[in-house]
């Protein structure tokens, strides 16, 4: 065959790639802006108009107690995975420890009400235990994951030495003044965690489009062993970076294809870690702090959907 008959057979299958990899790019963009432009409003509000002691009293002083606490904080910001960023950008900022702040990046984009509403309306009439269990487990391994890094005595260095800096000075903002030098402030705040955080979106969007395209193909082969499946549904959760708004509805296409358990790992894994919730994070986060909670997440999500194959079904 010579290379023009070869390029004439595969023109199909590249454009086919190509027109899928723009389409997912715009997707996510479309479905993540929104949810990143909220963030960084309440994010900017926080900073000008609340005062960092209103903050902190609202977070026991004990360990145990504050990465509990701070777990429902999704309930006081109804945005998804993307928009919680600029919102834990501005709690370290204001003085939360960086093992609050990831206790809440990993449990808010579930234990929220639009979430919980969503997985309800979408399993109630299959399996409504899902609800349950997305929420129970969601909640457990944010608080462990937390509670892990809270061991770390510099929390500092979980944090880049940029970001760093940038809180040394983001902390002393001023709640009080003119309403005209708060507008000055909340506009620079606002341009400037868009740009931050709309830049990593952006990459990691494309990095997701590109790979998501070369993985549409049916997957069914790998749902016969309940730990491969499991597996599968991570990977594919980790690639399709679906907003936890919305996923729940996505996960239903797999029902009947996939197990149960498999599904419920789907629904907890990717609103905590997906490629562009990460392309976020490295925003804020030393790469190292990234693998171990990558790590730590992936190995507690598996035993969790495990033990619901062996004694859910």
């Amino acid at each position: 065959m010579s290379l023009v008959q070869k390029y004439c057979t595969m023109y199909p299958q590249i454009l086919s790639i190509i027109t899928d990899a723009i389409t997912i790019f715009y997707a996510i963009l479309i479905e993540a802006l929104p949810f990143i432009v909220l963030g960084v409003l309440i994010s900017s509000f926080l900073s000008i108009f609340v005062k960092d002691k209103t903050i902190l009293k609202l977070i026991p002083k004990n360990r145990f107690l504050g990465h509990i606490t701070i777990a429902f904080f999704g309930m006081l910001f109804p945005v998804c995975e993307c928009g919680n960023l600029p919102v834990a950008r501005r709690l370290i900022a204001k003085g939360i420890k960086p093992s609050q702040a990831i206790t809440f990046l990993l449990a808010a984009p579930v234990i929220n009400p639009i979430v919980i509403i969503s997985t309800y309306v979408a399993f109630s009439g299959i399996a409504k235990e899902i609800v349950i269990l997305r929420v129970v487990a969601s909640y457990l391994i944010a608080v462990v994951v937390g509670l892990v890094f809270s061991l770390y005595k510099n929390q500092g260095g979980l944090l880049k030495d940029k970001f760093i800096d940038y809180c040394s000075t983001e902390s002393e903002i001023a709640v009080v003044g003119r309403i005209k030098d708060k507008v000055i402030r909340l506009t620079r705040l606002i341009t400037n965690e868009t740009i931050n955080v709309f830049s990593a979106l952006l990459l990691g969007s494309l990095i997701a489009a590109i790979i998501g395209s070369f993985s549409r193909t049916s997957v069914a082969a790998f749902a016969h062993s309940p730990l491969t499946a499991i597996i599968v549904m991570m990977v594919l959760a980790f690639i399709m970076t679906i907003c936890s708004t919305v996923d729940a509805f996505v996960a239903l296409g797999y029902v009947g294809i996939f197990p149960l358990s498999s599904i419920l790992a789907f629904l907890v894994f990717g609103p905590m870690i997906d490629l562009r919730s990460l392309s976020i994070m490295s925003t804020t986060f030393k790469t190292k702090t990234l693998v171990m909670l990558v790590a730590m997440v992936t190995e507690l999500v598996v035993i969790f959907s495990v033990g619901y194959s062996l004694f859910g079904r």
